[in-house]
């Protein structure tokens, strides 16, 4: 991958995603992975609601309500995250990222796309 193509891609992932609280950014990421690797959310799904499906699809990973859980207090209780909730939000990131693009590359070999 050329460094052009590596800035565009960067710039493409991190579009939108200014100006979000950390639970919101992390939610958003996570949407695209799992859209990516065919999980995505429905149209008419609540957060809570896609990060719970998102469980058949990662059986293994108990903590996806941390997510649902700290991006429902910023957004609608609007509380500002604590130390320990911004680590959780980091944790569970650093696990599902590399699970969901597995995830999409066996997909992608499944389908020959």
């Amino acid at each position: 991958m050329s460094l052009a193509s590596a800035a565009g891609f960067r710039f493409a992932w991190n579009r939108g995603l200014a100006g979000l609280s950390r639970p919101a950014e992390v939610l958003e990421k996570t949407r695209r992975l799992a859209s990516w690797a065919g999980a995505g959310p429905h149209p008419s799904q609540t957060p809570r609601e896609f990060l719970r499906s998102l469980q058949t699809t990662l059986p293994d990973e108990p903590d996806l309500p941390v997510l649902s859980d700290a991006y429902e207090r910023a957004e609608y209780g609007r509380q500002p995250l604590r130390a320990e909730d911004e680590a959780e939000l980091d944790a569970l990131w650093r696990r599902l990222r590399p699970r969901l693009l597995k995830h999409m590359l066996r997909r992608r070999g499944r389908t020959g796309g």
